[in-house]
């Protein structure tokens, strides 16, 4: 009887810790736009943008401001700052059925404008999770000439 609880213990220890695995999901590029999917580490937008043909059809998105864009970006980022007065306009204006990397400096304002997209139709968005900072901390190389 004591071998059964023990057993019985152990099993559900077991369980318990493999269900708390924090590990990043990988994500294929046939479902890296799934709602539950768009939050992106960067070691997983690096395996995007290293695949010419998700590369080529993603627009990215830099929602820092202009002195932060200047001073460093991702390779063919937009700048489209979140305290400019035109924000929502510039938002509303791009085309819903494209497809968008968010980031900015940590992660705040990109999860933001992430929602804010969505609200307005946007489908096909991924997200920088923890922003140029995480994407720095992990070795990835940003542009030092922003314009």
């Amino acid at each position: 009887m004591k071998n059964w609880k023990f057993l019985a213990v152990m099993l559900v220890s077991m369980f318990a810790l493999s269900a708390c695995n924090t590990a990043p999901k990988v994500v294929s590029a046939g479902d890296m736009y799934k709602a539950d999917n768009y939050l992106m580490s960067p070691a997983q937008i690096n395996s995007l943008l290293a695949d010419q043909k998700t590369a080529s059809g993603l627009n990215v998105l830099d929602v820092r401001t202009p002195a932060e864009f200047q001073t460093e970006c991702l390779d063919g980022a937009k700048m489209v700052d979140f305290e400019a007065p035109d924000f929502d306009t510039k938002i509303a204006g791009l085309d819903k059925n494209a497809n968008y990397l968010v980031y900015c400096r940590t992660g705040r304002r990109s999860g933001l404008v992430v929602s804010k997209m969505r609200g307005l139709g946007f489908k096909n968005i991924v997200e920088l999770k923890g922003g140029i900072n995480a994407w720095k901390a992990d070795g990835e190389k940003v542009n030092q000439n922003c314009r």
